[in-house]
């Protein structure tokens, strides 16, 4: 068995959601669909009872998550344990696909030349389980795009960095020819509007940032994920508004800035204040550095 599957029990079980589980693991529902009824017959009991009205756990369910549910917190406990004793420096970057990763990287790589036999991991997070991730200690920091929600008294929330918002679209659309796109232009487009993997509404928050720098919302039309999105751009079916440079893309995809321009979000850096991760600090450090030099 392995204990990814648990881990996937766990979400379902507090959520008592598919889909909201599936949003919470970054995973498509009938995979997290599949991997409960896998571990269902793993173990030859019904874990969940599954209706109309949505799901319920049975008793041998609940028995079932108490257990887990301890036994998950054991396990993360002695493997940080593990690494404490062995001095192992280890830091756990959570990232989503609004991320910089070109920057981000650049920075690890020069970390890495500072802090030999330094352990960095990347985990997928969203912006609106953030908190939830750094409470309980599944990463020492996140680097997100999106607006989330103001932080209790143990997190930290420090800006970075802000990018323009520029048009995203497929090299063969009809407005890529252009050097710079109006917004009456825009207006007569279908946005393709992302949909993150979280718990919240993010295509709102996103709709949201696209008011507060006055892009026209006509027609739109919603991605289930990033690579659904890209498909979509690539085919031509629509645009979308980005940040300037937060996306990697195919190639078959080009940026064009807007007429007036406008900010579109902050990418932010979320990092416990107590007990702190002090790689997380010379991370910072690095990338602030790096776009200082940029902005020269």
């Amino acid at each position: 068995m392995k204990i990814e599957k648990l881990y996937y029990f766990l979400s379902v079980a507090r959520n008592l959601n598919f889909t909201r589980a599936a949003q919470e693991c970054h995973i498509a529902q009938p995979a997290i669909s599949e991997q409960i009824s896998s571990l269902e017959k793993e173990l030859g009991v019904t874990l969940f009872l599954r209706g109309s009205r949505g799901i319920r756990m049975t008793t041998a369910g609940e028995v079932f998550y108490h257990k887990i549910a301890q036994f998950i917190e054991n396990y993360e406990d002695s493997i940080q344990e593990v690494r404490n004793a062995a001095g192992e420096k280890s830091l756990v970057i959570g990232i989503h696909n609004y991320s910089l990763s070109q920057l981000l990287a650049a920075a690890v790589q020069r970390l890495r030349r500072t802090v030999l036999d330094i352990k960095v991991e990347f985990r997928t997070a969203s912006a609106f389980s953030a908190q939830k991730m750094l409470i309980q200690d599944r990463c020492d920091m996140i680097l997100t795009w999106a607006e989330e929600e103001q932080p209790d008294d143990e997190i930290c929330r420090e800006k970075l960095l802000t990018r323009r918002a520029v048009v995203l679209l497929s090299k063969n659309h009809p407005l890529a020819v252009l050097p710079v796109i109006t917004r009456e232009q825009l207006a007569r487009e279908r946005i393709i509007v992302p949909i993150c993997s979280c718990g919240k509404d993010f295509s709102t928050s996103y709709l949201s940032q696209m008011q507060k720098i006055d892009i026209p919302i006509g027609r739109k039309i919603l991605a289930q994920d990033m690579s659904s999105m890209f498909l979509m751009l690539e085919s031509g079916v629509g645009i979308t508004i980005a940040p300037q440079g937060a996306f990697q893309n195919s190639g078959q995809l080009v940026s064009r800035p807007i007429e007036g321009g406008g900010d579109f979000g902050s990418w932010c850096a979320l990092y416990r204040k107590q007990p702190g991760n002090p790689l997380v600090a010379q991370l910072l450090e690095i990338i602030k550095e790096m776009e200082q030099q940029d902005g020269n």
